[in-house]
């Protein structure tokens, strides 16, 4: 397994496992909304990452495939950067996104003043919430109906990594 940086040839791939209904909701792309996005659609959702010049995308590779990828940066305040991790569902379960999520804490923590790390997912991600709070993660809050889903509202719940949380679990996790 490898955490690289996103090649050109990399669009189409992440665009092709973007668009599983499975991951709608979930993708990070600006207008899902719990809806399928058109390979059109991601691929410009993408290429926009590619240019953010406050934050960086990774792919997670394993035996040149794509299990999925990182994204972590900031918007105004590099004090508190934001992590996503988005795993294909066909790889979930097998540690390739925890190596992912570690290799992106590490990175802004180590490299940015930040002192704290904030995460989303929506509060039908029931695997999404396991998974922060098995990092570190700490629930800070919930934005309320920010989306709908199957006819009912959806919450995001928000996360937040403190430093000094992140050092004792990083300790541990040496």
């Amino acid at each position: 397994m490898n955490v690289r940086a996103l090649d050109k040839d990399d669009l189409s791939r992440i665009a092709e496992y973007l668009s599983q209904p499975e991951l709608a909701g979930l993708t990070g792309l600006s207008g899902d909304h719990g809806l399928t996005l058109s390979l059109d659609e991601i691929t410009d959702g993408v290429e926009k990452w590619r240019s953010d010049e406050h934050g960086l995308i990774r792919v997670i590779d394993v035996e040149d495939e794509l299990a999925g990828h990182l994204r972590c940066g900031w918007w105004w305040d590099a004090f508190t950067p934001w992590v996503e991790v988005v795993v294909r569902p066909e790889h979930r379960g097998r540690g390739y996104g925890t190596v992912g999520a570690r290799w992106a804490l590490t990175y802004l923590f180590m490299n940015t003043p930040a002192h704290v790390v904030h995460a989303s997912t929506p509060d039908w991600n029931d695997d999404g919430i396991r998974f922060a709070e098995r990092l570190g993660f700490e629930r800070a809050g919930v934005i309320r109906r920010t989306g709908i889903r199957g006819g009912r509202y959806v919450d995001t719940i928000e996360f937040e990594l403190l430093r000094r949380r992140w050092e004792e679990f990083d300790a541990v996790a040496r």
